[in-house]
């Protein structure tokens, strides 16, 4: 996705080849993982020669491994900047190397030097710093009533299949008690919604991917998503009730790990991957009846907002290459 949407934005983008994936190296596939990290690592020292950089950020994965790696043997200053609150195994490895780690948690500290390690949270996207829309603006910008509750779903990037089965079964519930959903169903199940006709309910919005996400954010009333960290990051500033369904497949278990904090905080509910056909639309009407639950849990939620979050790592970065 990278690939397509980042240029729309006006920065130039170069790919590697890597398919990592959680205990990739266990697998039969292991072999394959080898091959590509070599083979990009020299992908990744022919763009370092290009691009020429005073310095290396990098935000974990296996896709990270071979340019953190060119940047060590070129010694270019490295900057980790890690996401989640357990980080993975690239982070890991090139922490050791790092001018400095920025960390999203206080529970990933103890994974790195500690006299390098810093608590900045998650970057996020200018416009969920700036003020959003009003609530009647952003209604009325996407066709919705103000009058009446409005859920927004994000499945992430490429939308979440069972996420999208649970919402199509309770689809006639949520129309008959006169919800508002927004819906980001992605694109592997967008045709399949497109032809469902309760989907076209004029209470229902669905979309293969949201291109104005704050007007959105502004809408809701409740917001359902994975527990990615980036999203958990922008939801935290927005401080609306939040029902977290985190990836359960997610390398080292780091979306459970990340809803946990949150929910641990009372700023979020989880619903497990495997329960959520049976919960997710029940959980969602009782949340949405409980108007002390609500403001409780958007009263948590801000207090674990990092709205500094992008100065203080580009405070960090200027430290190392001025």
């Amino acid at each position: 996705m990278e690939m397509r949407e980042i240029p729309k934005f006006g920065y130039s983008i170069e790919k590697i080849c890597i398919s990592g994936g959680k205990n990739k190296f266990l697998s039969i596939s292991g072999f394959i993982l080898v091959i590509e990290l070599i083979y990009s690592f020299f992908l990744a020292k022919k763009i370092i020669k290009k691009f020429a950089p005073d310095i290396v950020i990098g935000t974990g994965g296996f896709v990270s491994f071979p340019t953190l790696y060119a940047a060590k043997k070129n010694k270019i200053p490295i900057l980790i900047q890690e996401q989640n609150s357990f980080p993975g195994l690239t982070n890991r490895i090139f922490s050791r190397y790092a001018n400095k780690i920025c960390i999203a948690y206080e529970q990933a500290q103890k994974y790195f030097p500690k006299e390098k390690t810093i608590i900045t949270g998650n970057p996020v996207r200018s416009e969920i710093l700036q003020q959003l829309p009003s609530k009647e603006k952003a209604c009325i910008h996407l066709g919705l009533k103000i009058t009446r509750p409005i859920i927004l779903s994000i499945g992430g990037s490429q939308g979440s299949n069972s996420m999208n089965n649970a919402w199509i079964k309770g689809l006639k519930k949520i129309i008959e008690l006169d919800m508002q959903l927004i819906w980001q169903v992605g694109k592997f199940d967008f045709h399949k919604i497109k032809k469902n006709k309760m989907s076209h309910h004029s209470n229902i919005l669905f979309m293969e991917f949201i291109e104005n996400i704050p007007t959105c954010y502004a809408a809701a009333d409740i917001i359902v998503s994975r527990a990615g960290a980036l999203t958990i990051s922008e939801i935290c500033l927005i401080g609306k009730p939040y029902i977290l369904i985190p990836f359960p497949w997610s390398s080292n278990d780091h979306q459970n790990q990340n809803a946990k904090i949150l929910e641990e905080k009372e700023a979020a509910l989880i619903i497990k991957n495997e329960e959520i056909e049976k919960k997710l639309v029940n959980s969602v009407i009782q949340l949405m009846n409980n108007s002390s639950m609500k403001k409780k849990m958007s009263r948590n939620i801000l207090e674990l907002g990092k709205p500094k979050a992008t100065n203080d790592i580009v405070n960090e970065i200027l430290q190392i290459i001025l």
